[in-house]
């Protein structure tokens, strides 16, 4: 059965009642989920309202299997079972044997109300846990962001340190080259002056065997002159 709409896109409660009502007496699944489906309050309350009372624990049992059996779209039937008893609770008061026929909802209620306070306690749990957590992170990465700066920083000192021992050491070799050089330069003038020496000292030598050997011409001469 198709379910007319309202000008404003929203379902007719007329057409969502009669869905529900041929849906309940059928048991027709896909019929009641089309009407499930609608949660908008204005639309479910105006469908409640006309539903005929001999419908009402039809609906109330239909609510209570799928919360017991359909527990993933549970918040869609504790919604209609919400504007149900809103409605309705007067006239359910009086049905025969109401208690025992809710009892399944009512021990269902109470299991999830009683680990309720549980389920509150472990979030908390959790969440302190993960805000621990996310602590932990976040000092973890400050640390090791401090730590890549040191490192980069101790890096850059090491290298500054080599190169300014290795301008050290290249400035001690220029020198010990400047001095090699002035060594060098020192003993070819040593040499250069102790040849200048002995060549001084050789004509000197010849010179005075010059002077020896005119001296004993010299005297040569005069005893000749004697002997005349």
């Amino acid at each position: 059965m198709a379910v007319m709409s309202t000008k404003e896109g929203q379902p007719s409660s007329d057409s969502l009642t009669q869905v529900l009502v041929q849906g309940l007496q059928s048991r027709d699944q896909q019929m009641l989920e089309t009407v499930f489906k609608n949660t908008d309050e204005k639309v479910m309350r105006n469908t409640l309202k006309k539903l005929p009372v001999d419908c009402i624990q039809l609906f109330l049992s239909e609510l209570q299997n799928c919360l017991l059996f359909k527990s993933e779209d549970s918040l869609v039937y504790i919604k209609w079972l919400e504007q149900l008893l809103s409605l309705r609770l007067p006239f359910i008061m009086t049905l025969p044997n109401i208690e025992e026929e809710l009892s399944p909802l009512i021990e269902l209620i109470n299991s999830r109300t009683r680990i309720l306070d549980r389920i509150y306690r472990l979030k908390g749990r959790l969440n302190l846990m993960f805000s621990q957590i996310r602590t932990l992170n976040t000092t973890a990465a400050i640390t090791r962001e401090r730590a890549q700066i040191d490192y980069e920083s101790s890096t850059s000192s090491d290298e500054s340190e080599e190169d300014f021992i290795d301008d050290q050491m290249k400035d001690l070799i220029d020198d010990n080259s400047d001095s090699d050089m002035i060594s060098e330069d020192g003993k070819e003038e040593e040499e250069d002056h102790q040849s200048s020496d002995e060549s001084i000292d050789e004509d000197n030598y010849m010179s005075e065997d010059n002077d020896a050997d005119y001296d004993s011409t010299k005297v040569n001469g005069f005893d000749s002159f004697d002997t005349d």
